[in-house]
């Protein structure tokens, strides 16, 4: 008797810790089903999407995803179900998601998948890159002006040389008629 409750308590408390680790992690966690419903929404994915964890719940995954997706999203599922090869499963990749305002975002999705009675179950993960994707844009506007500066610093310099090249030059030839005279 006493095992059994101390098996129940232990479950109890695990259950706590695991709800506890996943509703207070930054990452968004998701898990759907084989016929792309979802299951579990953590807190990160409410602030991520926008829906509540009891409007994402048992609707299908593209709902947060932009609408060309949706088609493709299911046969992505059906393709690996029917051949086993993981294209996206255990490869992280930027992906774009889509807020219930339907304001689409870049973000990073790794999937994983749960085989349990031979039912298939895909746990997600994502991140939001979007600040990520305004520093590297930020990145790549200053170096292009820096390149643009560099090639007028040398187009400067060229002139600046061949100028001062010049008054030398007429010094060296009045010099060579002085010499030769």
């Amino acid at each position: 008797m006493k095992d059994s409750i101390k098996r129940i308590a232990s479950y109890t408390f695990k259950d706590k810790q695991l709800h506890s680790v996943l509703d207070n992690t930054v990452d968004g966690i998701i898990v759907i089903n084989s016929r792309g419903l979802i299951l579990s929404y953590n807190k990160a994915c409410e602030k991520l999407f926008g829906y509540t964890a009891e409007e994402a719940i048992g609707q299908n995954v593209y709902i947060l995803m932009p609408t060309d997706y949706h088609s493709r999203h299911d046969g992505f599922i059906n393709n690996y179900l029917n051949t086993h090869q993981a294209k996206i499963i255990g490869i992280g990749r930027e992906v774009v998601g889509c807020k219930k305002d339907k304001t689409e975002f870049p973000m990073w999705l790794s999937i994983g998948e749960v085989v349990e009675e031979n039912d298939h179950f895909f746990v997600g993960i994502l991140r939001d890159i979007t600040e990520q994707k305004r520093a590297e844009a930020a990145v790549r506007k200053y170096t292009e002006a820096l390149e643009h500066s560099n090639r007028e610093l040398d187009d400067f310099v060229y002139i600046i040389s061949h100028d001062l090249k010049e008054p030398v030059r007429g010094m060296h030839g009045y010099a060579q008629f002085i010499l030769e005279d």
